[in-house]
């Protein structure tokens, strides 16, 4: 179906369909954060922080430039209070961060 398929099941707050909808864009296009990102949120919107972070870092693994993941990243540790967390990523250059991609921090 779609991202917008997604994104109509983010409106109508099905956060699990919409991540499976967004999930299965990867096979399609597993290049775009926009697909990442839209995975995170829908996982943050679960109450899966974790899946959420995930989701962001498995991104930065396939785009390794992309600074919207990094910031997405940021944000999200921001958004659930994890202020140490986010400085460190928002600070940290992203060739650093790939050296430990999995990395709890």
């Amino acid at each position: 179906m779609g991202l917008a398929a997604g994104d109509l099941l983010t409106l109508k707050q099905d956060f699990a369909a919409a991540e499976q909808e967004f999930n299965a864009q990867l096979a399609v296009n597993a290049e775009s954060s926009v697909v990442y990102t839209q995975i995170a949120t829908a996982r943050a919107r679960q109450d899966n922080v974790e899946g959420a972070v995930q989701a962001f870092k498995d991104g930065l693994v396939a785009l390794p430039d992309d600074q919207r993941l990094l910031l997405g990243l940021a944000g999200l540790y921001g958004d659930c209070g994890y202020r140490m967390e986010e400085q460190e990523v928002r600070l940290r250059p992203i060739e650093g961060f790939l050296t430990d991609p999995v990395s709890d921090y």
